[in-house]
């Protein structure tokens, strides 16, 4: 039977011996605060006068002594004498805390009684750390988590059929909150759920295509309507109620992009839209865009202008190569195009806006979408070259030093001279 309080006596001297009593005095959850006291009492009828004592009280090794003369003991008395505290601290097993009270007596009744008080201080509280497969399985078994300790959560990864394991919430709707093999530090019961991403993978869009045609939909090589067909399939190995949610089709105007919706349903589809009002005499570029449940994936496709070997304008001021001749000039279409063996390149010009997020001398000067938007093509496409220049008329006059593209972030960014944290504009040219 466990003892949060103890008393004894020692061996008797004549009519005198040592008490001992030890007792937890206060707990919490990670350590017990334990008292023991020693006493001299005189028994059978007898009391001491002017006694010479040395006294001392120990706990879990730790002493208190004292030295007193003079000292009375009435009639089967007890005088204290002496007490020493400690705190103790808790473990994950009961322990038993040696205590020990002493006295020696010099002179008139010398001898030395002594006596050990034991007192058992109880475990640190713990908890249970449980695990949920949340629709899973393989789940790790319970752990025990100590108070006041950090437990080290199981390496063990639950599995689910077409889904990825992400890690641990506690709740089963929750976000994740641990890792296999993290560090769990909350003194409370817990149950830690698994949470799971459906392994599903994002549309496909198996093809899509522009052809030029007439008022009856029949395919031509001039005029200015476009026909865009689009076939997309949605994965629906993991969720079979996976369907599409939009498709959008673009084309793009100069710096923008112009969309129209396509009417869409089901997990696999063609569509189709015709686009008005785009000169024969140019080249187009469309995008489409498929959105499903789980993900929204891209596509681009190019109309060239209508199709001419050599023509001239009427006037014979102006000439076309493989496109209708201008009034007055040089026309040239094709992909690519050369001259004397050399590739022209695709220039895009603009003027754009800087506004930081923090003051620095490297800002953000295009993202994807803002690539995608002027060139209709991909940021990771080619070797592109980008020239900018200070733009500014009403923001802030700045040093532009250049621009670069960093693969890790597919951003383009604008340098400066100096770190910059106010509005401020730049003209670029995009050569590809």
């Amino acid at each position: 039977m466990a003892l949060s309080e103890n008393n004894g006596t020692g061996g008797n001297v004549g009519n005198w011996h040592v008490r001992g009593h030890s007792k937890i005095t206060a707990q919490d959850n990670g350590s017990a605060t334990i008292t023991t006291t020693s006493s001299i009492e005189s028994f059978g009828g007898y009391w001491y006068s002017g006694l010479n004592i040395h006294a001392g009280a120990c706990v879990n090794g730790q002493w208190a002594g004292v030295d007193k003369t003079g000292v009375n003991v009435g009639t089967n008395s007890t005088v204290q004498l002496v007490s020493k505290t400690l705190k103790v601290p808790k473990t994950r097993n009961w322990q038993s805390i040696d205590c020990i009270a002493d006295v020696r007596v010099n002179g008139f009744a010398a001898g030395f009684s002594q006596v050990h008080v034991a007192v058992d201080v109880p475990p640190k509280p713990s908890h249970t750390v449980s695990y949920n497969a949340n629709g899973g399985s393989g789940a790790p078994g319970s752990q025990t988590k100590w108070w006041g300790e950090v437990l080290t959560l199981s390496s063990t990864r639950p599995t689910r059929a077409n889904h990825t394991f992400l890690g641990w919430a506690t709740s089963a709707n929750g976000a994740v909150a641990y890792q296999p093999g993290g560090r769990f530090g909350a003194d409370n019961n817990v149950t830690l759920y698994a949470v799971w991403k459906l392994a599903t993978k994002p549309p496909t869009i198996q093809s899509f295509t522009a052809q030029r045609v007439d008022e009856a939909g029949n395919m031509v090589e001039s005029g200015t309507r476009v026909k865009l067909y689009v076939t997309w399939k949605c994965d629906t190995s993991g969720d079979s109620a996976n369907t599409v949610q939009s498709v959008t089709v673009a084309v793009q105007d100069g710096g923008t992009w112009k969309e129209t919706p396509v009417t869409a349903s089901g997990a696999t589809g063609t569509g189709t839209v015709t686009l008005t009002d785009l000169s024969a005499d140019a080249s187009w570029r469309f995008r489409v865009a498929v959105r499903d449940k789980y993900g929204t994936v891209s596509a681009y496709t190019t109309v060239g202008p209508q199709r001419f070997l050599l023509d001239f304008s009427a006037g014979g001021r102006g000439i076309g190569i493989g496109v209708g001749a201008p009034a007055e000039g040089v026309a040239i279409n094709g992909s690519p195009v050369t001259v004397n063996g050399c590739r022209m390149p695709r220039i895009y010009t603009g003027s754009k806006v800087i506004t930081p997020a923090a003051s620095s001398n490297r800002h953000t000067l295009f993202g994807e979408d803002d690539w995608a938007k002027i060139t209709g093509t991909s940021i990771t496409e080619g070797y592109p070259t980008v020239l900018v220049s200070n733009g500014d008329v009403t923001a802030q006059n700045v040093a532009v030093t250049g621009a670069g593209y960093e693969g890790s972030t597919k951003r383009w960014y604008v340098w400066l001279a100096s770190n910059v944290s106010g509005m401020f504009r730049v003209n670029y040219t995009i050569i590809i």
